[in-house]
């Protein structure tokens, strides 16, 4: 390729014909920089019109102090907020940033929780989905045979029973079921629709199990101690829900104090595991011609959390669960319609992946199973719920976060003059705001692909000034975030 082909090509490209057409536009290419900064480079916003009226308290005169006519597009841009990568990367990061911060208040203080929770005994612990059919797996950095078995035994659909590749996570066969026809995918749907309730039902277990350890009633223990949590779902490669749970105990009352000494992580720890063991839900239907429960898994990893540095790097690892959960494939990103239920072969799916939607959404059918809206959440294999969860009192929440944002902003628009050209005072004039949607997305087809790229570039910028702390000092700054 010459250099006029490669000219041609560049000017040709997405990037420059959004770049072009901004540059044409009123503002010019600073005026959507701005705008793009101010929601955070969000790839859909949404559109608003209106404006604000100030009013000056003492003698009542109005005026516009904002119109959203007077703005290059005409309008004014709020994020999305939608956690889900595929569909807005940047706000996808704030969620992700919001759920490192949320976690770690929980275990450290800060964001409104007193610092003294980091005495609190707490846990740390993996919950898995049970086995429904044999599946191909990946064993990190030191692979060993698959499904070591009989190389000459054959399941009842005449398939190989027995797989001795050692494969590697990123492969596309991890995951994927040695035998799709031996693979209980009613099961498995049902288990992750249910996974919910097996938590609920956990929580109330914990409380029985943590009383007994202490010879106490359950009424009992309600005066003494309040078990709080935070629970992260996360979709395996096979695409069964696996929880990863804090769970913290406190002191009785309507502050967040530390429980009597009898209650340590040891003590919580192991009524944690009972609770586990014990739980159980009933399905809602015969499953091979028979009554089930649904379980969890056998695996069951408990961490006691110690002092120290281990909110930082708690929050890290939960954080990394929540960007996962956005990324995972064979989770689409909005609920199943019809028409989409017919044309599952355009979609990015597995084989795998296809028959877990086409279960719920044809589960979703039937009367008795209507409770559990399977097929408005086919979308998500069945798990019904957020990715993140939490008890009331663990830790602060994704709306008081945001209103930090927003009382940041609004304190730098403080520095600013008021309708009237005088020096803006707190109280001396009231504002009244009137908007509303008319669209979403940004006015020129290229910008969101600008949007992404000042994304990339802050995203960029960000991550290589913390890649240059070392580990002390990234705790360091990471408390003072806090």
């Amino acid at each position: 390729m010459d250099d006029r082909e490669a000219i041609d090509t560049f000017v040709a490209s997405p990037w420059c014909r959004a770049v072009l057409a901004r540059m044409e536009a009123p503002g010019r290419y600073e005026a959507f920089e701005s705008q793009a900064r101010h929601v955070g480079n969000c790839s859909h916003p949404v559109r608003l019109k209106g404006r604000v009226v100030a009013t000056d308290v003492a003698s009542g005169q109005r005026a516009v102090a904002f119109s959203s006519a007077d703005t290059p597009d005409g309008v004014v841009y709020k994020a999305c907020e939608n956690r889900r990568s595929s569909r807005c990367p940047a706000c996808a990061d704030v969620h992700r940033q919001d759920a490192k911060h949320l976690v770690r208040a929980g275990l450290s203080g800060g964001k409104g929780i007193p610092e003294t929770v980091a005495s609190h005994p707490a846990i740390f612990a993996t919950l898995t989905a049970p086995s429904f059919g044999a599946v191909h797996s990946a064993f990190g950095d030191r692979p060993r045979p698959c499904t070591p078995a009989n190389p000459k035994a054959r399941c009842r659909h005449g398939r190989p029973v027995a797989c001795f590749d050692r494969h590697r996570p990123h492969e596309d066969a991890v995951g994927q079921p040695l035998c799709p026809g031996c693979y209980r995918y009613s099961q498995h749907v049902l288990w992750n629709s249910l996974s919910s309730e097996l938590w609920r039902r956990t929580t109330i277990y914990l409380r029985r199990s943590l009383a007994a350890a202490v010879a106490m009633t359950p009424p009992e223990l309600d005066r003494h101690v309040r078990v709080s949590f935070c629970k992260v779902a996360e979709f395996q490669r096979r695409g069964s829900v696996h929880l990863h749970v804090v769970v913290r105990l406190d002191g009785a009352g309507d502050e967040i104090d530390a429980p009597p000494d009898v209650f340590d992580a040891t003590v919580l720890g192991g009524a944690f595991l009972r609770a586990v063991r014990a739980v159980q839900v009933a399905y809602p239907i015969r499953l091979e011609g028979r009554a089930q429960v649904a379980r969890f898994g056998r695996q069951c990893d408990i961490t006691v959390l110690d002092t120290g540095t281990r909110a930082a790097k708690v929050a890290r690892y939960v954080s990394k669960y929540v960007a996962k959960s956005s990324d995972t494939g064979g989770v689409l990103d909005r609920p199943m319609r019809p028409n989409d239920i017919a044309n599952l072969d355009k979609l990015a799916l597995s084989d795998h992946e296809r028959r877990l939607v086409e279960t719920a959404w044809r589960l979703g059918g039937r009367s008795e199973l209507a409770a559990l809206k399977l097929r408005s959440w086919a979308h998500q294999l069945g798990y019904r719920g957020h990715v993140l969860t939490k008890s009331r009192r663990y830790s602060t929440t994704f709306k008081a976060l945001g209103a930090v944002r927003v009382a940041w902003r609004l304190a730098r628009a403080r520095n600013r003059r008021d309708p009237w050209g005088r020096p803006r005072t707190i109280g001396a004039v009231e504002f009244e705001a009137t908007f509303e949607p008319v669209g979403v997305g940004w006015s020129l087809r290229g910008d969101p692909v600008l949007a992404a790229e000042l994304h990339e570039r802050d995203s960029d910028g960000r991550r290589a000034y913390w890649d240059s702390l070392d580990e002390d000092e990234w705790y360091e700054r990471m408390a003072g975030a806090a």
